[in-house]
């Protein structure tokens, strides 16, 4: 008997339909859509011009939203005892740093914590807590450090005990008060750090201003120490000094 070869048979059984190809179709690949975190109803009133936050769990501090969407944000850290008020510490620094006419103010989320009462010296930990809750209830993404006097001693240890919230640091002034030379490696990697001090300033701040900066250098840290003509040892009302700060924290 004469058998068929087998490509034979295989010719004449009917051919399966093909699937039809959607080119349109790009589920699979298709990442799905992270779902935004609700605002809480808790989180203060977003307004023009500067907020005084005082019933939240971080406050109380100081907030200036910027007139742009994504803005930079810079967490600066008041002198003296940090108090608020209208003669208070943190609004003379906010006064200086804070109030020039300045384009470049305006593209800045700004933030100063402050007390009541006591020292911000001693409640400094708080501006972690601040930095969380700027982040949730102001939607802010890059954050600087900075701080004038003892706030920028109070700047300088935050960021060597915790500094992931944080990008770069500026100070006017501002010394180093823990010579770690592996934990300033480890706190300031990948970071700037703005040393300023006043031309009119103290001998012993200009001096530690400039050690600080020196050590910073001697660690491999990208540290600049700049002398501001004509500033005292915190700057005077509408400082548009505070230009440079802002630029260089931005990396320009």
């Amino acid at each position: 008997m004469h058998r068929a070869p087998l490509f034979a048979l295989a010719l004449l059984l009917p051919a399966c339909p093909a699937e039809p190809v959607d080119d349109d179709d790009d589920s699979a690949a298709a990442e799905p859509t992270p779902t935004p975190t609700p605002r809480p109803d808790w989180c203060p009133t977003q307004a023009a011009g500067r907020l005084d936050v005082r019933d939240t769990d971080a406050s109380p501090y100081y907030f200036q939203a910027a007139d742009v969407a994504d803005a930079p944000t810079l967490v600066l850290l008041p002198g003296g005892a940090g108090t608020g008020g209208a003669t208070g510490h943190a609004t003379r620094t906010w006064e200086a740093f804070f109030t020039a006419d300045l384009p470049i103010l305006a593209e800045w989320n700004l933030a100063m914590p402050y007390v009541d009462s006591g020292s911000f010296v001693d409640d400094t930990e708080r501006t972690h807590a601040i930095v969380d809750e700027l982040r949730l209830c102001f939607d802010v993404d890059v954050v600087h450090l900075g701080g004038s006097s003892n706030g920028g001693n109070a700047a300088f240890a935050l960021m060597l005990a915790d500094s992931s919230r944080y990008s770069n640091l500026a100070t006017l002034p501002g010394c180093i008060g823990d010579y770690d030379g592996p934990a300033h490696v480890a706190a300031f990697a990948g970071r700037r750090v703005l040393n300023g001090v006043g031309a009119n300033d103290e001998a012993g701040w200009q001096n530690c201003v400039e050690s600080s900066h020196d050590f910073l250098v001697a660690q491999g840290i990208d540290s600049v120490h700049r002398v501001y003509l004509n500033v005292p040892h915190v700057p005077p009302t509408a400082w548009e000094g505070v230009s440079d700060l802002l630029e260089f924290l931005a990396g320009e």
